[in-house]
């Protein structure tokens, strides 16, 4: 337990023997459960799975996200995504 006179970062972090972590969400992403950092946005993540933005379509607890609003749509404990990424060829 840390010492109650040690200030506890304010920036998505916590502390584990007296040193600062980070704080995780789970992420259920296409079925699978995934961890994500606490204040990660969908941007992060389509980025983090190596997934091109312009190419892909979210659905975020069934309601579709539009593309431009990635970068500020914050993830949340317990969210459950779809992406669909668009393939070509014929």
């Amino acid at each position: 337990m840390p010492d109650p006179e040690t200030p506890v970062p304010r920036d998505g972090r916590f502390l584990v023997d007296g040193q600062p972590h980070e704080a995780f969400m789970n992420i259920t992403v296409n079925g699978e459960i995934t961890v994500c950092s606490e204040g990660a946005t969908l941007l992060d993540l389509i980025l983090r799975l190596g997934l091109s933005p312009e190419k892909i379509v979210v659905e975020r607890n069934r309601d579709i996200v539009p593309a431009g609003t990635f970068a500020e749509t914050a993830l949340q404990d317990g969210d459950s995504l779809e992406l669909l990424q668009f393939v070509g060829g014929g």
